[in-house]
This record gives structure tokens, C-alpha cells and sequence, in this order.
């Protein structure tokens, strides 16, 4: 429970930033400058929180963004898909098995559960039929621990 004075203290710093802007940002900027990894940790924990509480509004999001940003996103998954075929050729297999119905998209992620943009991931890329179904978060995560 805060105590009188906190409250007091909180009320009067949310008016000093309402009424000085230009300052906090140039204060926020130079922070952000000299705590790079303090603040990209906190961009990213507030992002994921934000996603999460918002799948509808973060849908849409990425809706309008692919809507309005086609030549960009194709231009870099031909580039993706020149640098990495052996991804490219699993991930054709296994939309291809999806869409025959050999293989059957999981609901829900295989670590945490959650069913927010399902992805398949492939161990080896040699054997496309064997895809552990992910969460876009723990799909990320998982690369980024393994380094592929």
C-alpha cells in the first residue's frame, strides 16, 4: 500500500512529464543510450506481456502490416529462402502434408500450451514429417538457445 506521500510524489512526476515532454524524451533516449540491454530486456517483457493480453489487437496489427508491406515481405523470403533451401524445402513438405491431411496441426503449443501462432519445428530438416508443433514465442526461444 503506498503511503500518502508516494502518492503525492507520483501525481506530481506525472505532471512535471505532462508538462515538460521534450525533456523526458531526451532523458528517456539518453537512459536507453547508456542501458541498451537493460532496455531492449524491458521492450521485449513488455512486448510478449502486451501480445499476450492483446491477441485480437496484435492480429490485426500484423494484418495491416503484411497488407501494406507485400513487396518488402516477399523480397525477404526469397532472400531467406535462397540462403536456407533445406528450410525452405521441409517447411514445403510439411505445408503440403498439412494440407493433404497426413500430418494434423496441433491446437496447442508442445511446451507451454498456449495455441497463439502455432509453428512447426523441425529437429532436421532432412526429415520434414517429424515437426514438434510450437508457440511462436517458445519457437524463438528454442532457436535462439540451439543457435540455428
Amino acid at each position: 500500500m503506498a503511503t500518502k506521500k508516494q502518492i503525492y510524489h507520483r501525481e506530481y512526476m506525472q505532471k512535471w512529464r505532462k508538462n515538460n515532454r521534450e525533456k523526458t524524451k531526451r532523458y528517456k533516449k539518453n537512459w536507453e543510450k547508456q542501458n541498451r540491454e537493460k532496455a531492449l530486456a524491458y521492450k521485449r517483457q513488455y512486448m510478449k506481456r502486451w501480445r499476450t493480453e492483446n491477441q485480437e489487437k496484435d492480429k490485426e496489427s500484423r494484418k495491416k502490416y503484411r497488407a501494406n508491406n507485400k513487396e518488402a515481405r516477399l523480397k525477404a523470403n526469397k532472400e531467406y529462402d535462397k540462403k536456407n533451401p533445406k528450410r525452405k524445402k521441409a517447411r514445403k513438405r510439411l505445408q503440403h502434408l498439412v494440407r493433404i491431411g497426413k500430418i494434423k496441426k496441433s491446437n496447442g503449443c508442445s511446451i507451454c500450451g498456449s495455441n497463439y501462432f502455432i509453428d512447426g519445428h523441425h529437429d532436421d530438416y532432412n526429415k520434414p514429417e517429424i515437426v514438434f508443433w510450437l508457440c511462436r514465442n517458445c519457437h524463438v526461444k528454442l532457436h535462439l538457445e540451439v543457435g540455428k
